[in-house]
């Protein structure tokens, strides 16, 4: 296989990658066609006893969720991050900010809040297992082109060469 085929094909890979994920200028919540750069999402993580320190006037109990942002790209999450505890109400769209008493009254439940939780295996996985096989399947049927391009060309050898025209 000629070396520039593989360049070309990687290059093409490379800045399509790049098109589809740097379309975005801010953090928020900003889509371009099928790109979205910041989009929210509240994950629930642990159901919370219902007592009155976790009852909201408005929602009733809330339970302990956890809020990312995502890039996403067609819908598959490809990568999350700033992450912080929230309270869940139940709604993906919506939640409430966790006071600094909540959290030591959580706290106090024995949940430890020090590190982040374990994401459902869509948001952590599935998107890049996705995106990665649509990528392995491009760069195959670009090979496949090249080769199947290299192989139309008729070969020349030095034997085909007519000999030069004898001197008179």
């Amino acid at each position: 296989m000629r070396k520039s085929g593989i360049i070309t094909l990687s290059v093409m890979l490379l800045a399509g990658a790049y098109i589809l994920l740097l379309s975005s200028g801010d953090a928020q919540a900003r889509k371009r066609g099928f790109v979205s750069i910041g989009g929210e999402k509240i994950v629930k993580v642990k159901d919370l006893p219902d007592k009155d320190e976790f009852k909201h006037p408005q929602y009733g109990y809330v339970d302990l969720g956890y809020k990312i942002k995502q890039i996403t790209v067609v819908f598959l999450p490809l990568w999350n991050y700033s992450g912080e505890y929230v309270g869940y109400i139940g709604r993906d769209d919506k939640y409430l900010i966790l006071p600094p008493d909540v959290i030591a009254n959580i706290e106090k439940e024995g949940i430890n809040l020090s590190k982040a939780p374990s994401l459902p295996f869509w948001d952590k996985m599935g998107g890049k297992l996705i995106i990665g096989f649509i990528l392995l399947i491009l760069a195959g049927v670009g090979i496949f082109w090249v080769m199947q391009k290299k192989e139309d060309e008729p070969e020349v050898s030095e034997n085909d060469n007519p000999p030069p025209p004898a001197a008179q």
